[in-house]
């Protein structure tokens, strides 16, 4: 008796055993398929942000990135006594075969990242950057303050450019307002709000 009941308790056992694989197999087997529909999801969702407000390729450059040297309008204290101006040519082209570049402007203030264009030695009452079209000119930086709507291109079909006369200007400034010897790397943003989207143009000062 002692033997039969020993091999009905190993039955049992197997029993368990075997009801635990296959429970788990089938909990596996959900979960797979769960996660399987999820990627799948995800991975159509993905694709739909990526062919949604995909911005135009554009070429921006600056005729001279070092433009804005002023190494001999800061004298060795810092100070600026005679307001002085530099300037260069920003040119915004599509090169998109196909896609318009819609609602362009041009900014010190990258609203993507949330990072400002010039270095903060810069950030002074009396340093000024400007977009000048069309007989007007446009502030981008000025009184301390970024102007973060920028200068408004409009909409850049393919094959459509812009010619753009960029400067930057420091007036009279006490001793201690900027850093003599110094140079720095600083940003002009073309960004396309509809893809929301930004490029970066990087320019280098000099005081």
């Amino acid at each position: 008796m002692g033997k039969k009941k020993s091999n009905v308790a190993v039955l049992a056992v197997a029993f368990i055993v075997v009801g635990a694989i296959v429970g788990a197999a089938g909990t596996y087997w959900w979960q797979q398929g769960q996660y399987e529909a999820g990627v799948t999801y995800g991975m159509a969702y993905q694709q739909s942000i990526d062919t949604t407000n995909v911005p135009a390729s554009l070429t921006c450059a600056l005729l001279s990135s070092s433009f804005a040297n002023f190494a001999t309008d800061v004298a060795a204290d810092g100070s600026v006594t005679t307001a002085a101006s530099k300037y260069t040519t920003l040119y915004v082209n599509n090169s998109d075969d196909t896609r318009t570049a819609e609602d362009v402007s041009v900014r010190l203030y990258n609203p993507v990242t949330d990072k400002d264009g010039l270095h903060e030695n810069l950030e002074t009452e009396e340093t000024t950057l400007s977009i000048t079209s069309g007989g007007g000119t446009y502030k981008l930086y000025n009184e301390a303050e970024y102007i973060t709507s920028g200068y408004a291109i409009g909409d850049i079909p393919p094959a459509g450019a812009w010619s753009l006369n960029f400067s930057m200007g420091l007036s009279s400034a006490v001793a201690g307002t900027y850093q003599n010897g110094q140079t720095y790397t600083c940003h002009v943003y073309v960004y396309q709000a509809d893809a929301d989207y930004c490029d970066v143009v990087d320019f280098t000062v000099t005081t």
